[in-house]
């Protein structure tokens, strides 16, 4: 049940975030989504790295920190960062200018975004799935109503993006955050400078930025052929690439949302020392994958082109044999995906980091050398290849992990 309502969520998340795109497609075309992904690619990096995985670390591990500690980092470390990337896209060293406008307004949506993904580990806790999916029902509801209304009506995309922030802030304080309230009373001050709550936050913050960081770069598999896509090929071979890239993002986040509902399982069978549960879970979850990878490999054979022209303009039709060949290699970083969830419940932290690391740097060598050779199916093989690396090291890692803990 907690996995249907999570699967929910997932999909009112991955809708919001396709409804923004395939408007933006229609309207301006390849280029046009080359930009705004170029843009979403800086944001959603750095918003990895602000987050610092609090939702997962509020999840797995025990109540030692009051939530007021969580939202103390959550609404200080994103806005520092977000603020340092328009500043310092404002100079013209990201793209030329103009674009920071586009970045700034991107940050704003990730970082009222970042709320609402905190309060949803205090409903997975709590066992209230439901909630999570109701409030991100509120927010596609918003997209839908407001973000193409704004474009079409003679706004830019950074207007509407900013528009759309707002209406999510006031869902998020008239919805989740009384939902949580409810659950989970903060009764300490958010802003504070007792001695006791600037140590705990610290301590927390310390213990939290690994993880951050190891989310960020995983991410960075994902977002690094963008960067060297758009230099070597151009906005509108990105803006393809994106189209594409869509369906495999909406597919990672079935296999990561799947992969949240079992973190806790997972925990528990790594607590005790019962492999044969653990991998059997593991193992569940790569055959979860392959299956959905089947069914979109079978969905693109027969109606491609059909679909790509309908979500995104005629002008995308001509890449559906990039997207049939393009899946086994999305299958590979799925399988890197749930690896990392299970080195995750074994609280692996830098066994993590180290091969989000390796496979960031794999996925950014192999671009430069693939796509001049192979095209945009050597950015989609650069990230399958990642993503086996991932695997392989994250497996090595929890071999060794769990030979300690039987010994």
């Amino acid at each position: 049940m907690s996995s249907s309502w999570m699967l929910g969520a997932t999909g009112f998340v991955a809708g919001s975030q396709w409804l923004i795109v395939s408007v933006v497609a229609h309207r301006g075309g390849p280029a046009a989504l080359g930009q705004i992904s170029l843009a979403q690619a800086y944001v959603t990096c750095l918003s990895y790295v602000g987050w610092l995985a609090l939702r997962n670390h509020y999840v797995v591990e025990d109540n030692r920190y009051p939530f007021s500690d969580y939202l103390f980092l959550r609404l200080v470390f994103p806005a520092l960062l977000f603020g340092g990337l328009a500043l310092v896209a404002s100079t013209g060293l990201l793209d030329g200018a103009g674009f920071w406008a586009t970045i700034a307004a991107f940050s704003a949506l990730k970082f009222v975004e970042g709320f609402s993904d905190l309060n949803s580990g205090v409903f997975q806790k709590a066992h209230r799935s439901h909630t999570i999916a109701i409030a991100a029902g509120l927010r596609f509801a918003a997209t839908a109503a407001l973000f193409p209304a704004m474009l079409w009506a003679g706004g830019t995309v950074e207007t509407a993006l900013l528009a759309l922030a707002l209406a999510w802030l006031a869902i998020y304080l008239s919805f989740d955050n009384r939902q949580r309230h409810a659950l989970v009373p903060m009764p300490d001050d958010i802003i504070s400078a007792d001695a006791k709550a600037v140590g705990r936050r610290w301590a927390l913050f310390a213990v939290s930025l690994p993880l951050g960081l190891s989310s960020a770069i995983m991410i960075l598999n994902v977002y690094t052929p963008r960067f060297g896509i758009v230099h070597l090929l151009g906005a509108d071979a990105l803006g393809h690439f994106t189209a594409i890239q869509y369906f495999a993002n909406f597919g990672g986040m079935l296999v990561a949302v799947i992969c949240q509902a079992a973190l806790p399982m997972l925990a528990r069978f790594a607590g005790q020392r019962s492999a044969g549960r653990f991998l059997s879970l593991a193992g569940a979850l790569m055959l979860f994958a392959l299956f959905g990878c089947l069914c979109g490999w079978l969905l693109i054979e027969f109606a491609g082109r059909t679909l790509l022209a309908t979500i995104y303009g005629p002008r995308f039709a001509d890449a559906q044999p990039l997207f049939a060949a393009a899946i086994p290699t999305i299958f590979l970083a799925f399988c890197g995906s749930i690896a990392a969830a299970a080195a995750t419940a074994l609280r692996l932290y830098r066994t993590i980091l180290f091969a989000y690391v390796g496979s960031a740097l794999v996925a950014a060598g192999l671009t430069y050398v693939l796509v001049p050779r192979l095209d945009l199916f050597g950015a989609f093989l650069a990230v399958g290849l990642a993503g086996l690396f991932q695997s392989a090291v994250l497996a090595a890692g929890m071999l060794a992990g769990w030979r300690k803990r039987v010994s």
